[in-house]
Order: structure tokens, then sequence, then C-alpha cells
């Protein structure tokens, strides 16, 4: 199996990579930086790490290189999220909700 680093230090609001590769059964190790840490569940789905923490950056990457047990129950709980919380008709719903939500507050 494999798995996604996500290295940037880089601002994004919400890196779409991120929802793909749960789809594609990915664990991923992020700088926890931008809406990252909305995707990923750290220990779960894979791990978020601190801005620049190069070496914890490493050590997350190698215990999951290492440890493919815990690569393929990563994998699985990665795509489970991607599913259930990604998946485009749950994305159109939580829209469709916010705009109710924000038409109704400005009537």
């Amino acid at each position: 199996s494999y798995l996604l680093l996500f290295p940037t230090n880089r601002y994004e609001g919400f890196p779409m990579v991120i929802v793909e590769a749960m789809f594609n059964f990915l664990p991923i190790v992020s700088y926890n930086i931008g809406g990252v840490s909305d995707a990923i569940n750290n220990n779960i789905t894979g791990y978020l790490v601190n801005p620049l923490d190069i070496n914890n950056f490493k050590n997350r990457l190698l215990n999951l290189i290492n440890d493919v047990s815990l690569r393929n129950k990563m994998s699985l709980k990665a795509y489970d999220k991607a599913l259930n919380e990604f998946k485009l008709e749950t994305m159109i719903s939580k829209y469709d909700f916010l705009f109710k939500e924000l038409v109704n507050e400005n009537m």
C-alpha cells in the first residue's frame, strides 16, 4: 500500500488533494496548516505534524513505512472518513443546509 506526503508549509484553505488521496485508501502525513486538520484525524487517518517540525515529519513517515498493519488500518479509516464526510452528495447537503441557514438569518 501507499501513502500521501503533504509537506507544504503554504497555507491552503482546504486542500482537495488530501480528500482525493483518502478516497484512494491513502493515509496522509502532513503539516498541520490551513484546513488540513478538517480532513485528517491525527493518528487515525494519518498524521498531523507541527509546521517546520522536519524530524517529527520524518519519524511519522518512517512509522507508516515500517508498520504495514498501521498503514493498512489508517488507509481504511481514511477511506471511511472520505466516504462519510466528503462524497459529493454529503457535501451538497452540507452546503444546502448552510445556505438555507444563512438565508433564514437574513430574513
